[in-house]
């Protein structure tokens, strides 16, 4: 039996699945590592990243960064719709950036 799609929650919702599901194997295949290792890397599922992979699942926010993290690109890379070179270095500093601002309030 082969497994279920999920059905769509919206259209953008979908372009946005499809969307991360390319650049998730593009910047997989660029950092020349298998759906196992970058599972292995972020901390989470072989099987899980296949399926996100094929635009089968939806992904929390926690998974997105572990992923990004494990690719050495920024979180933004996985959704846009032209995946340029997203480099780590800039994630450092933007992770110091928030931690700066963390406890300010507008």
């Amino acid at each position: 039996m082969a497994p279920r799609k999920r059905l769509p929650q919206s259209a953008l919702g979908d372009v946005l699945r499809e969307r991360f599901a390319h650049n998730l194997r593009h910047f997989r295949k660029r950092a020349g590592l298998t759906q196992v290792e970058l599972a292995s890397a972020a901390g989470l599922g072989r099987v899980f990243i296949n399926q996100v992979e094929r635009g089968h699942t939806s992904i929390t926010l926690e998974s997105i960064g572990a992923i990004a993290t494990a690719l050495c690109v920024r979180p933004a890379a996985l959704i846009s719709s032209s995946p340029r070179d997203f480099r780590a270095d800039s994630l450092e500093r933007d992770a110091g950036s928030a931690r700066r601002t963390a406890g300010k309030r507008d």
